[in-house]
């Protein structure tokens, strides 16, 4: 076992060891800092806490590069490293790790965001906290802010080392991205290609994206690749510190291995949101009512509903203060989900959640902390309580 570790970490703490003694660390300017932790209890008593750091900055010979760092302990698997238990699972699975370089770079008007990585990148039920490498915005961060575009497809586990880049053209409100890796369960490669139109006029920003995957599909055996597709749109209408609506839609990835390619209950991997929203000097407001079967709805990052489930709820989401323009806000997310049997609503499967939150800014930099509570005493598909830290500057 510690030649396992020896082997899967040694070379990543010597390059860490030696980063800062590097020629050219003198000639590093931080521009970006952006630090995710979460710590979540889940009902069955397994616990999972993990962070992921990533910096930005320029150098003044090689130009501009990013550094992305992310861990997550399995707190159950731990215990097998401790006290040996054999029930648990490899004690290799009690570590997720990320590691990724990108480089951007500007060339004849377009940016070009090249990248490395090596790690593992897997299905967490805590949504998309953890996966946040190589990512386009399409909002500033604040209260209300939707959650980006993720390069890495959250269906996927993909362990071993590949390479990705990320194109924007400049004239055109395009970008396209995709990454290649080995991956050592099905002795394959995987593949992931993305595809996105996204602008803004006066009042109006729009996204429309595509993904297609060739890779490590839950069904897919050694040797076999299982081939996805995805697509999905967002819209985002009206002005600043006013009123404004909110609107999603996302269709999950269908499996082309599939007996002709179409799942039989389509319906079920449709998502779509509605959220009129409010956002003030002194106040911010958000109504989202969504329908489901949905992985990861935007504002409900807990949610991990079963695949022959569908769901329907709302998300309210109220704080008093602007952390940009007054320097702090804390606010309340409440939200309602319930399970469907047909058009009948399952009360025994509806489940209430509570989440206090507070941001402030200090130093050029938001920092949100946050937890959320389930006062239901459904396991599923809500987790029984989550903590998290967010931190983001841009200096």
């Amino acid at each position: 076992m510690e030649s396992f570790f020896a082997r899967k970490y040694s070379l990543f703490c010597l390059l860490l060891a030696l980063l800062p003694a590097a020629p050219f660390a003198q000639a590093f300017r931080m521009t970006e800092f952006d630090l995710d932790s979460s710590i979540r209890q889940n009902t069955d008593g397994s616990a999972y806490t993990g962070a992921v750091l990533k910096t930005g900055g320029e150098f003044s010979a090689a130009g501009r590069v990013n550094f992305v760092f992310g861990l997550e302990f399995d707190t159950d698997n731990l215990l097998y490293i401790f006290r040996g238990n054999p029930e648990t699972r490899r004690p290799a699975d009690a570590f997720v790790t990320r590691m990724a370089l990108e480089f951007p770079v500007q060339a004849g008007g377009q940016q070009i965001l090249p990248a490395v990585f090596l790690g593992e990148y897997a299905d967490l039920s805590s949504g998309d906290l953890l996966l946040r490498t190589l990512r386009t915005r399409l909002e500033k961060p604040d209260f209300l802010r939707s959650r980006p575009f993720s390069l890495f497809s959250d269906e996927t586990t993909t362990t071993g080392i590949g390479a990705g880049a990320v194109w924007r053209a400049a004239l055109l409100p395009v970008t396209a991205g995709g990454w290649i890796s080995w991956n050592q369960e099905i002795a394959a490669p995987d593949f992931r290609f993305h595809a996105q139109t996204a602008g803004a006029v006066p009042g109006l920003i729009w996204n429309v994206f595509a993904v297609f995957g060739a890779g490590s599909g839950e069904e897919a055996e050694s040797g076999e690749q299982d081939f996805t597709l995805s697509a999905g749109f967002s819209v985002h209408a009206g002005a600043e510190n006013r009123l404004s609506l909110y609107m999603q839609g996302k269709v999950q990835p269908l499996s082309l291995r599939s007996p002709g390619g179409i799942p039989d209950r389509i319906s079920e991997r449709l998502h779509f949101l509605f959220e009129p929203r409010y956002t003030g000097s002194l106040v911010q407001m958000a109504a989202a009512f969504f329908l489901s079967p949905v992985m990861q709805p935007y504002s409900v990052p807990w949610l991990d509903p079963a695949e022959d489930s569908q769901y329907a709820g709302m998300n309210i989401r109220f704080a008093l203060g602007n952390e940009w323009e007054n320097g702090q806000s804390i606010g309340v997310n409440f939200t309602l989900l319930s399970a469907l049997n047909g058009t009948e609503v399952r009360t025994e499967d509806t489940a209430y959640c509570l989440g206090p939150f507070f941001q402030f800014t200090a130093g050029g930099m938001l920092f949100t902390l946050g937890t959320t509570l389930n006062l239901s005493r459904i396991s599923s598909p809500l987790s029984a309580g989550e903590i998290n830290l967010h931190v983001e500057a841009a200096l």
